[in-house]
């Protein structure tokens, strides 16, 4: 399932579409009998806001935010949010699994490198992901014994 079918899925079933959100692509908001869900569409993953509904509006509100990231994440993440939303909407009890975080937003993939274990280990010490590092007066590394 795509971006796009999730969030027309989740507007089908009851959730209001907005955007122009500073760091997220748009939002999904609906309520059941005692919370607000948000969930929140960025480029790099999905979040989730539960908050409490309080008769008092004095009453402190809790918030918990969940935060899922494609990068790293061994689950459908879109199946997961689509599975979440229809448990909340029915106010079904939420399995433990919607409140734990998943994957991460980094979008730097750990590569291997041959080489000599002096070469490849200075290498990803110094390269923040990088293909080659800059070792300064002209000099650039590759961690497979290469340098120019």
């Amino acid at each position: 399932m795509t971006r796009e079918e999730l969030i027309e899925k989740l507007i089908n079933i009851g959730f209001e579409f907005t955007t122009n959100l500073k760091g997220y692509r748009c939002e999904l908001t609906t309520s059941n009998e005692t919370q607000t869900l948000s969930i929140l569409i960025r480029k790099r993953g999905i979040d989730y806001l539960f908050d409490e509904i309080h008769a008092n509006e004095d009453e402190n509100l809790e918030v918990e935010k969940v935060r899922n990231g494609y990068n790293g994440s061994d689950i459908n993440l879109h199946g997961m949010t689509l599975k979440l939303a229809s448990k909340f909407i029915k106010n079904s009890k939420l399995d433990d699994y919607f409140f734990e975080n998943h994957g991460n937003s980094n979008r730097r993939v750990r590569k291997t490198y041959s080489g000599s274990p002096r070469m490849v280990e200075g290498f990803e010490r110094t390269s923040r992901g990088e293909d080659y590092v800059y070792m300064g007066d002209g000099t650039y590394i590759h961690p497979d014994d290469a340098w120019w």
